[in-house]
C-alpha cells in the first residue's frame, strides 16, 4: 500500500503540535499539521516506457488509459484532493491486474493508503501500505522501482508519526535517505530531512530539527514552493519553544514565497495561531478571519475546516459562545478526517454546555466519545497489525541474516576449497609441467630410437627384399637351367640322370628359398607370425608366407613367382586370406592391415 505524495511532503513538521486532544488549542494545531500538508517538491513521475511495454501492445488503449489515471491521481494527491483517489486507484487496481503489471498494482495500493490515511483509517491504510512493501519484490528492476521503495519507505514514516511510534518513523526515514543516495533526486532528499526533523523536534530536540531546515535552506537548487515550507516548519519550531517573535519572522519569510491559495490559507492560519500563542486576541482574529475569507478559496477541504475550528474555540474562549457555535456548524458535516472531526464535536460540546444547551450537549458529547473510543480503536488495532508486521520483518531480517551467516560460512569453506584447490592445481601444473618436460625428453629419446629402428626395419627389409629377389634370379636361373638339360639329348640312357639332376635342382630352388625367406623375415620381424597366429590360429604355412609376402609390399606377380604359382592361383589364394581375416566386406588393403602385426 502507498501513502499518498501529499503525506511523504512535510508531514512530520506539520504534526509537531500533536498532543493530547485535551488540549483544545493543541489539538487543532495537531489536526491542522496533520493534514494541511503539501507536496509540491513531487513533480509527476511519468510513467516509463521501459514498463509500459509491458502491458501487451493489443491493448494500448488501457495502456494509455493507466498512464493517464497515474497522471490524475498525482495530481489529486498534490492538490491534497481525496475524494476521488480512492475511485481512480482501484481502476488502476484492476487494470493492472488485468495484465499483470506489478508497477501498477504497487502503486495503486499506495493511493489507496494515501486516502484512509486523510480520513484517520489507519487500519486500511496500512494494510495496503504492507501490501504494497510486500508487492514492490514482483515489480522489475529499474530507476522507477527504487523511486517508489523510497516513497513506500517514507510512507511509514508518516504513518508511524502519526501513531507516535517515532524509533520505527525515524528507521525508515534512513532506509529512504539511504536509497535516494544512490537515486541522488533533490525533492527526496528534501522530503527526507524535512520528515527527519519532524520526527527529532517531537524526539524533544527541536534545534537539531531547526539546523536541519536551515542547513535545506542553502541549496541553491530549491524552488519557491520548498522554501515556503521550510520557512514555515522552522516557524512552528520556534512557535512551539514560545519564540514567538522568531516563528513570526520566519512566517513573513514564507510570505515571500506564496504560490497558493492553500499555502496563502496555511499561512495566515499559522500566524493567527501565533499571535495567539502570544495573546494578540485582535491580531489572531484578525488573521484567522483573514485564512478563511480568502476569495477562490474552496470551503470544504480540511484546511478551511481547521482555521474555522480554529476560530470557533476562539470565540468560546472569549465568551462569544453564538459566534463560536456558528462558525462550529459551518463545517462539521464536510469534516472528512476523523481525528479533526473529533477535536470539532469536543469544541461544539463546550460551546453548547457554556450556552446552557446541555441536552445538545450531551448528545455531541456522547457522539465525541463514541468517535474518540473509535479512533482510539482503530489506532489501537492498527499499532497491533503494524507490531506484527514489525515482528514478522524482524523474523525475516533474523532469519535473512542466518541464511547470510550461513552463505558466508558456506563461502568461506568453499573460497579455502579453492584455494587449497588452487594451491595443489599449482603443485599438480608444475608436476605436470616437469613431467611433461621429461616426457619431453623420454618421448625425444624415443623418437629418435624408433628412427633408429624404422631406419634398421627399412634398412633390414630393403635387405630381405633384396634377398628375395637375388632368390628370383636364382630361381630363374635354375629354371632355365632345368629347361636346357630337359631340351639336351633325350636318349633313354640319360633320362634317369636328367630327371635326377632336375629334382635336385628344384629341391634346392624350393628349400633354400623358403628356409632363407623364413630366416631373415622372422629376423627383421620377430613377432609377426606369433601375433598373427594368435588372432588367427587356422592360418596354414602357405597362408602365413603369403601374409610374410604381403607385408613385405610385394605385388601379385612377384608373390607368384616366388610361390611358383600363377597370378590367378595369387589371387585366389588372397581372396581366401581376406575371408579368414574376416575382411571379405572391407575395402581395407591387406598391406595396410599387415602394418599393425
Amino acid at each position: 500500500m502507498k501513502i499518498s505524495k501529499i503525506y511523504i511532503g512535510l508531514i512530520s513538521l506539520f504534526l509537531l503540535c500533536f498532543t493530547k486532544i485535551e488540549a483544545q488549542n493543541e489539538a487543532i494545531d495537531t489536526a491542522f499539521l496533520h493534514h494541511h500538508i503539501t507536496s509540491s517538491h513531487f513533480e509527476y513521475d511519468f510513467l516509463p516506457d521501459s514498463l509500459r511495454l509491458k502491458i501487451n501492445q493489443k491493448n494500448n488503449n488501457d495502456s494509455i488509459l493507466i498512464e493517464s489515471l497515474i497522471s490524475v491521481s498525482d495530481i489529486l494527491v498534490d492538490l491534497r484532493e481525496y475524494s476521488m483517489l480512492k475511485s481512480l486507484a482501484e481502476e488502476i487496481m484492476l487494470l493492472s491486474e488485468k495484465h499483470n503489471f506489478q508497477y501498477g498494482i504497487t502503486l495503486s495500493d499506495y493511493y489507496l493508503s494515501a486516502f484512509y490515511l486523510n480520513i484517520d483509517d489507519y487500519s486500511k491504510s496500512i494494510d495496503h501500505l504492507t501490501k504494497a512493501y510486500s508487492n514492490i519484490n514482483n515489480v522489475k528492476d529499474c530507476r522507477e522501482k527504487s523511486i517508489l521503495f523510497l516513497r513506500i519507505h517514507l510512507a511509514f514514516s508518516v504513518y508511524y508519526h502519526r501513531l507516535s511510534m517515532l524509533p520505527q518513523a525515524l528507521e525508515h526515514v534512513h532506509q529512504a535517505m539511504e536509497i535516494n543516495a544512490e537515486l541522488n533526486i533533490l525533492k527526496y532528499e528534501i522530503t527526507c530531512l524535512n520528515n527527519l526533523a519532524g520526527i527529532y523536534a517531537d524526539i524533544d530536540n527541536p534545534n537539531r530539527s531547526i539546523n536541519i531546515l536551515r542547513s535545506l535552506q542553502k541549496n541553491p537548487n530549491l524552488t519557491k514552493q520548498d522554501l515556503f515550507l521550510i520557512n514555515v516548519n522552522i516557524g512552528i519550531l520556534f512557535s512551539r519553544q514560545n519564540q514567538h517573535d522568531s516563528a513570526l519572522t520566519y512566517f513573513n519569510y514564507a510570505k515571500q514565497s506564496v504560490s497558493t491559495y492553500k499555502d496563502e490559507m496555511t499561512l495566515l492560519y499559522m500566524m493567527g495561531n501565533t499571535y495567539l500563542s502570544e495573546g494578540d486576541t485582535d491580531k489572531a482574529l484578525k488573521y484567522l478571519h483573514e485564512s478563511i475569507s480568502l476569495e477562490n478559496a474552496p470551503n470544504n477541504t480540511d484546511t478551511y475546516s481547521l482555521s474555522v475550528i480554529r476560530l470557533a474555540n476562539l470565540y468560546s474562549n472569549l465568551e462569544e459562545n453564538d459566534s463560536a457555535l456558528y462558525y462550529i456548524n459551518m463545517v462539521m458535516d464536510d469534516i472528512s478526517s476523523l481525528s479533526l472531526k473529533c477535536n470539532g464535536l469536543y469544541i461544539k460540546s463546550n460551546i453548547l454546555k457554556n450556552l446552557g444547551r446541555y441536552e445538545e450537549c450531551a448528545e455531541v458529547l456522547e457522539e465525541y466519545i463514541s468517535l474518540s473510543d473509535s479512533l482510539n480503536d482503530i489506532k489501537n488495532v492498527s499499532k497491533t497489525s503494524q507490531m506484527m508486521f514489525d515482528y514478522e520483518k524482524k523474523q525475516e531480517k533474523m532469519q535473512a541474516e542466518i541464511d547470510h551467516y550461513i552463505i558466508e560460512a558456506e563461502y568461506n569453506e568453499e573460497r579455502n576449497k579453492l584455494i587449497i584447490l588452487c594451491i595443489s592445481s599449482l603443485m599438480g601444473v608444475i608436476i605436470v609441467l616437469l613431467l611433461f618436460s621429461r616426457n619431453r625428453i623420454i618421448l625425444k629419446n624415443k623418437k629418435e630410437s624408433e628412427s633408429i629402428l624404422k631406419d634398421q626395419l627399412e634398412l633390414r627389409n630393403k635387405e630381405l627384399t633384396t634377398k628375395i629377389m637375388l632368390q628370383l634370379q636364382k630361381n630363374e636361373v635354375i629354371e632355365e637351367i632345368i629347361k636346357i638339360i630337359n631340351d639336351t639329348n633325350k636318349s633313354s640312357e640319360n633320362m634317369y640322370n636328367k630327371k635326377h639332376i632336375s629334382n635336385k635342382l628344384r629341391n634346392l630352388k624350393e628349400n633354400s628359398s623358403w628356409s632363407d625367406f623364413d630366416y631373415g623375415f622372422i629376423k627383421v620381424h620377430q613377432t609377426f607370425y606369433d601375433k598373427l597366429l594368435r588372432e588367427f590360429p587356422d592360418l596354414s604355412l602357405s597362408e602365413r608366407r603369403l601374409c610374410a609376402l604381403i607385408k613385405l609390399n610385394l605385388n601379385t606377380k612377384e608373390i607368384a613367382t616366388i610361390t611358383n604359382l600363377s597370378p590367378d592361383s595369387v589371387r585366389v589364394a588372397r581372396t581366401r586370406l581376406r575371408k579368414k581375416l574376416n575382411l571379405t566386406h572391407s575395402e581395407i588393403p591387406l598391406s595396410t592391415f599387415f602394418a599393425n602385426y
